[in-house]
């Protein structure tokens, strides 16, 4: 097979930064004078003073550029202020966006964790009598929570109530949760089988929410349930999983008889 000539590439010579391009305009490349691919400080300089709007149209650079001392020459018996305040202003301005991507990230979480409680509660609202709701929970729940898994567990004892979630003995409820608190995050969780039955040697760390009947009796509890250690940390923030939690309640308070 016959082939063409090899594709000659065309040259910059350092006499040519500057000369007019096809279209009539200087052109902006920077030559490769120095060393390698790198320009010399000629090359250089004459590409920021052709184009007068670079700085300000990559602000980064200043960040990484070092800045002048006036003083270099006193051996360190002068201390440059400015010098001192511009190298303060850099690493301030690191850290801003730093924090400024930070926010972002935790922004588009926040987000995504918003979502996935709206689409939990409403599986939850859709699904049908006491036996529908738990299996929404166990099924559908860890898919939009993005956690491994999820129970509703109810007091034995209440009528109406199928056996294969009336799994709290009394008196759980009040040992679990202190008097005054909704939820209990726990980072390090015991395996309790009464609330995760087959799949309790699987969960690490868990969230676990009171549900109260409509008199303020205990109801049962709403648990998530995650197999790393350390997903649910006590300062973590509530309220959308106490949303989510009243959905269920309301849910059972109206598909089971009165006592």
């Amino acid at each position: 097979m016959t082939t063409g000539p090899s594709p000659v590439r065309p040259s910059c010579k350092p006499n040519e930064v500057g000369r007019t391009s096809p279209m009539g305009k200087a052109s902006d490349t920077v030559s490769p004078t120095g060393s390698g691919n790198d320009p010399d400080e000629a090359a250089v300089l004459d590409y920021l003073l052709r184009n007068p709007d670079f700085l300000k149209e990559h602000p980064d650079v200043l960040l990484l550029a070092t800045p002048p001392q006036r003083f270099e020459s006193s051996e360190g018996k002068v201390v440059d202020i400015q010098h001192v305040m511009l190298k303060r202003l850099q690493t301030e301005m690191a850290d801003l966006q730093d924090c400024a991507e930070q926010l972002i990230i935790t922004t588009r979480s926040n987000m995504a964790t918003q979502k996935g409680t709206l689409q939990a509660a409403l599986a939850v609202l859709e699904s049908e009598g006491i036996d529908g709701l738990a299996l929404t929970i166990a099924e559908d729940l860890p898919l939009f929570l993005d956690v491994d898994v999820c129970t509703l567990r109810i007091e034995q004892g209440l009528p109406g109530v199928p056996p294969a979630i009336a799994t709290l003995p009394p008196g759980l409820m009040g040992r679990t949760f202190e008097t005054d608190d909704m939820a209990a995050l726990r980072p390090l969780s015991p395996a309790e089988s009464v609330i995760y039955g087959a799949t309790a040697s699987e969960v690490r760390s868990d969230a676990l929410v009171r549900l109260t009947a409509a008199d303020g009796q205990p109801l049962g509890i709403l648990a998530l349930g995650s197999r790393l250690e350390g997903t649910f940390e006590p300062d973590m923030a509530l309220d959308l999983l106490l949303f989510l939690a009243r959905v269920v309640e309301n849910c059972l308070r109206r598909r089971m008889p009165p006592r």
